[in-house]
């Protein structure tokens, strides 16, 4: 499957008022396509499967746990499959989301850049409330959690072995919907930061 009928499937997935859909925004699936591209060059191994994206985080830039910050130049740094050109934000100074400094600072850390996906790709939250995150409901994991497989089709280079879920939500939809024996890494959400590192370092180094 190509990246531009990825992001198809993608931009055809209607927003409502409890789920919003980033990649209705030209710039979100931009940035994103540029995120696919150079991952499809790089060819990695690993999957890193989150819960959804947050409001201050992949909800605003289209790239799975990367803030806006993450995003420039101011912070980007190390972080190769980020320093690519074309990446546009818009606000001033940039949003910041814990999650997104935790992943991408230990990755840099150690050179290792795993593909970076949600098992719901869109936001989850609150009634009319953009800014509120909340868990993806039973409905939204059973619909949306088939971008997984689609994407493993555009970045063919994945080893399903070496595919690992962050948090308990996406590592029961990996194992129960798609049959995927994925590996638990605590989320950095929530006091999980810590743990969370020293799982991608352990990761990386085994490599």
């Amino acid at each position: 499957m190509t990246v531009e009928r990825f992001m198809e499937k993608l931009k055809a997935v209607p927003s409502t008022e409890i789920l919003k859909n980033p990649y209705s925004d030209p710039v979100k699936a931009q940035n994103l396509s540029i995120y696919l591209n150079y991952m499809i060059q790089a060819e990695p191994a690993h999957l890193f499967v989150g819960e959804a994206p947050g409001h201050l985080g992949c909800a605003l830039t289209g790239v799975p746990f990367t803030d806006e910050y993450r995003l420039s130049a101011l912070g980007n740094t190390g972080c190769l499959p980020l320093q690519q050109p074309g990446y546009e934000i818009r606000t001033d100074p940039p949003t910041r989301e814990a999650s997104s400094k935790i992943i991408w600072r230990a990755l840099a850390e150690k050179a290792f850049f795993p593909l970076l996906w949600n098992i719901v790709p869109f936001h989850p939250h609150e009634k009319n409330n953009p800014h509120k995150n909340r868990t993806p409901n039973s409905k939204e994991l059973q619909d949306y959690s088939h971008f997984v497989g689609d994407l493993r089709k555009v970045v063919p280079s994945i080893k399903q072995e070496l595919i690992f879920a962050l948090g308990r939500t996406s590592e029961k939809m990996l194992r129960r919907e798609l049959g995927i024996d994925a590996q638990y890494i605590r989320h950095p959400a929530r006091g999980g930061g810590a743990k969370c590192a020293s799982a991608i370092y352990t990761i990386a180094e085994s490599i």
